[in-house]
This record gives structure tokens, sequence and C-alpha cells, in this order.
């Protein structure tokens, strides 16, 4: 059970990088632009090239095959960060957080279309459960429906991305070693910033950002971008130690760090974070993420 321990703190570095995401998005992102961010990760990742290649020097000896479905999960892995942000900018930390418990409907659909997996009538009940929670959580207030149903409907695109990432990621790497697996991803994170910096819109975006870029940015977003990827590693290595949905299954947690958080946060930086936490608000909340994480027991366990 030592496996459980490193989803658990990937978990909470996610968590943690979502609000500092919150952070970098209203105090300098506040028109929604947040293409420069993607790029800046990119730029990461290429920095983890050289020091993953020091540490296991055997990375191209890799077939073609795993080696593109190690990019195509590098790129998904990173693709989901545009509807997220996107949909972040719309609402509050903890209720976007709460759908990436979307995560694993999607890897059972994706596992019943291409590995030929059946679910239960009980893990179909479950994947409505969560779906019912997360339209609760993000259509609870009367305010803006649009708006947040917009949202909803991007974090099920984040979700989605995440869920075929880790199908391609596992589908490579149970051939071919962690760190060369973790290697050729971060060649697709590399793949994703070029294409988004060929976008003229997202290259105008950065070039503004460099230029204009303070030393309390600059440090904020390395360590954001630090977080990030320890929380993956974290993640991947998991992957490797036990079956995806068992791994997935610790995700149940999130919405109560999220919540948690939310709360916290609110109240020593009100300035910064505004979560809504007054007792009505809370309460839909802890409802809704409590229906999330039953549905989550019963897909994975039926």
């Amino acid at each position: 059970m030592a496996w459980i321990l490193f989803p658990l703190a990937a978990h909470l570095f996610y968590v943690t990088g979502s609000f500092i995401d919150k952070y970098l998005l209203q105090r300098y992102f506040p028109n929604g632009k947040s293409g420069a961010l993607l790029i800046f990760g990119a730029i990461m990742g290429v920095v983890m090239l050289p020091v993953i290649w020091f540490i296991e020097p055997h990375v191209f000896s890799v077939s073609l095959r795993d080696a593109l479905l190690l990019v195509g999960s590098g790129v998904l892995f990173n693709l989901y960060l545009l509807p997220y942000l996107a949909a972040l900018s719309r609402s509050e930390t903890s209720v976007v957080g709460s759908i990436f418990q979307t995560i694993p409907i999607f890897g059972f659909i994706l596992g019943f279309i291409f590995l030929g997996e059946f679910l239960s009538f009980l893990q179909i009940v479950g994947g409505l459960i969560i779906i019912m929670g997360a339209v609760a959580i993000t259509l609870h207030r009367g305010e803006a429906r649009q708006v947040q149903a917009r949202a909803l409907f991007l974090m099920l695109l984040a979700s989605f991305c995440i869920a075929a990432a880790s199908l391609l990621f596992k589908f490579a790497a149970l051939e071919t070693t962690y760190w060369v697996s973790v290697f050729w991803q971060n060649i697709g994170l590399l793949v994703f910033g070029v294409i988004l910096f060929a976008v003229p819109n997202y290259r105008t975006q950065c070039m503004g950002v460099i230029k204009k870029a303070s030393l309390s940015f600059g440090a904020v977003n390395l360590l954001n971008e630090i977080i990030a990827i320890v929380a993956g590693l974290l993640i991947l290595y998991a992957y490797l130690l036990a079956p995806i949905a068992l791994v997935q299954t610790v995700g149940g947690f999130q919405p109560f760090f999220f919540l948690l958080f939310g709360l916290v946060l609110t109240k020593l930086f009100p300035h910064i974070f505004k979560e809504s936490i007054d007792r009505k608000s809370l309460g839909i909340k802890i409802v809704a993420m409590a229906f999330m994480v039953f549905g989550a027991y019963l897909l994975y366990n039926s």
C-alpha cells in the first residue's frame, strides 16, 4: 500500500498548483488570455530533458510506436490546460478542481472503446452520480448560469484530455522504463509549446508577458511549474505501481482538499482568493462533493 502515498502527495500538489494558477490569472491575466502560461510550461519541459537524459542515458532505446504514444500523451497532458485555465478564469477554484472527478468516467469510456472493457450496472450508476455532482457544484449559484455551464463543459473537455493521456502513457510505459517514458512525454510538451508559439495570438501574449515580466511573476510562475512537474512525476510513477483506475481512486480525496484550501485561503487572503464560503454555498459544495466521492467508490469497487 506504499504506492498510495505517491498519488496522495500528487493531488495535494495539484490542488496547491490550482490555487496558484488562479492567483496568476487574477493578478497577471485578468482578460483571461493565459496562453503565455502554457508556453512557459513548455519551456520548463525543455529544461527537464537534459536532466532526464543525464539520469537515464538510454532515453532513445524505445520503439517508434512507444515514442509516438508517449509524445501524444505529453501533448494531451498539456492540451487540457487550455480548457482548464479558461474554466478557472470563469469559476471558483474549488468548483473547477472538483470536476476533475469526471476523469475516471472518461477513462472507463476509453477503456470500453479501445480495450473492450465493460462497465457493470453499479459502475454506470456511479458515473451518473459523479456527473450529477459535477453539475450541482458548478450550477449551484443562481447568477451567471451560462458562464458556469460553459465552465462545466470546459472542465469536462479537460478531464477527457487527461484520461486519454493517461491511457496512452500506460500503454507505452509498460514496455519501457519510467524515465524513458517521462523523457518522451516531455518531448510531447515541447511539441505542444512549439505549436502554441506558432499561433500569432499566443506568441503575442507570450512576448508581451516577457516584456512586462516582474521578479514576483517569475518567482511565482517558477514555483508553480516546479509543483506541476513534481505532481506529474509522482502520479506517473504511481501509474507504474498500481492500476490506473486504482490510482485515480485516490483522486476522490481531491474535492475535499480543494474545499479545505479554498476555505482557509479565503479567510486568510480575502483580497486574493474569493471562494463562496457562506453556509448555503458550503452546504451545497459538501453534498455535491460527497455525491462525487460516492460515485467514484461505486465506479471502482463494483
